[in-house]
Order: structure tokens, then C-alpha cells, then sequence
């Protein structure tokens, strides 16, 4: 069963007068993000999946076949771990977002396989998730379909739902501006393929990056 206390939505956020400043949070976060890509200088990405909570080193840039830069794709995991600062997806618990980005060939298709060998040590490594990755159940939501729940962010007087529902937001406009193919998938030890639960599920929203290298957030839910 999925309980989603207080989490944060973009559908009720239509509902709230007071949260009338989640657009220009969007926008900050877009601009941010296209102000970072623009002057970004690191070196490029490579190796296994990875959370991304720092600036990567290095210098000079690194150009892909599929139309991007290497130093654009830093800079946009930059400017995500910047959109999901104090973002939480409360369920029985609260738990942070984190960028997580992937080794897979760009342009490859983003399936649920694709997802499982980019990110089984991240997920292995996480204390709370269900896992090994490579034997969990597997569940996938369109992009549409993520932003369509009906999350619990109606409450105008409450300070936490009001920020947390400006954050997802903003975190919503800069992944729809910046990535593409955009897909959820829940991973968890409970549950049959194509309906998830248990204990720490990972979730896990994921696009490709102009450069056409695997990029977005994960985070957990804990449903009993």
C-alpha cells in the first residue's frame, strides 16, 4: 500500500492560491540550470551510476555524438542536486532526493533493464532500499502518469506541504526543460512485476541528457 502523507504534487498545486510562487521556483530552477550548462568547464562522467551530491574536478571538455557535451551533462547534475537541496518524498518516512546518473550507451533505449545495470550499486549501497537491485520486483509509470498522483499537498497553511510542493515543481520543469524520455520505475522486494511495494522501494525518475547519457533522481518510500 502506497501512503503518500505529505508529499509533495504538481496536480493539487492548481488547487492552492498560496502556492501561487511554485512557477517562479520553476523558472529559477530552469535558468539555473541553463546559466550552469553555459559555464560549465568540468571533465566528463563515466564508470557505474553514481549520487551526485558535489562538483565533479577536472578541466576541458568532452564532446558525444548525439549533439551534447560532457561538461553540459555535469552541469546539469549540478543544477539538479541543486533543485532536490531540503526535497523530500514522505511516505512512512521521509527521505531525501538524489541525482543519480548511468554509464549506458547514449541513445540507448530506457528500459527496465537499462535502469537495473546502471544503478544495482547504487541501490545495493543504499541501507535502507530493498535489495540486491538485481532481484527486486519492477514496476514503470510514464511521465505523465508520475505527475498525475494525487499527493497530499492541499494545505495551504501548512508550511511544509507549501515549500515541499514548490520544490517538486520546480524539480518537474527543470527535468521536463533539460532531459528527455522521461520514465518512473519503482523497484522493491515486495509485490508481483508491474506492481510494486515493500519495505524501501526505490524510485527512481530518469531521462537522457542532451549528450543522450542517462541522468535523474532517485529516492525511497517505505510502504508496509
Amino acid at each position: 500500500m502506497r501512503l503518500t502523507l505529505r508529499a509533495s504534487c504538481a496536480s493539487m498545486l492548481l488547487a492552492l492560491s498560496a502556492a501561487a510562487g511554485c512557477d517562479s521556483s520553476a523558472s529559477e530552477a530552469t535558468s539555473a540550470a541553463t546559466s550552469a550548462t553555459s559555464s560549465s568547464g568540468a571533465g566528463g562522467t563515466g564508470g557505474d551510476a553514481v549520487a551526485t551530491n558535489t562538483g565533479a574536478g577536472g578541466g576541458g571538455t568532452s564532446s558525444s555524438g548525439a549533439g551534447g557535451d560532457v561538461s553540459d551533462d555535469e552541469a546539469l547534475a549540478l543544477a539538479l542536486t541543486k533543485a532536490t537541496e531540503g526535497m523530500l518524498y514522505t511516505s512512512e518516512s521521509d527521505y531525501p532526493y538524489e541525482v543519480v546518473a548511468g554509464s549506458t550507451a547514449p541513445g540507448a533505449p530506457i528500459l527496465e533493464a537499462t535502469v537495473r545495470a546502471d544503478l544495482a550499486a547504487y541501490v545495493d549501497a543504499k541501507p535502507d532500499a530493498d535489495k540486491p537491485l538485481a532481484s527486486l520486483f519492477a514496476m514503470q509509470e510514464s511521465w505523465a502518469e508520475w505527475k498525475a498522483q494525487l499527493l497530499a499537498c492541499a494545505d495551504p497553511n501548512d508550511p511544509f506541504l507549501v515549500e515541499q510542493c514548490e520544490k517538486r515543481k520546480a524539480l518537474e520543469a527543470l527535468l521536463e526543460a533539460k532531459l528527455t524520455s522521461l520514465t518512473v520505475f519503482y523497484f522493491g522486494a515486495v509485490g508481483a512485476p508491474g506492481a510494486v511495494d515493500g519495505v524501501g522501494v526505490t524510485i527512481v525518475l530518469v531521462g537522457r541528457t542532451p549528450s543522450g547519457k542517462l541522468l535523474g533522481v532517485a529516492t525511497l518510500a517505505i510502504w508496509t
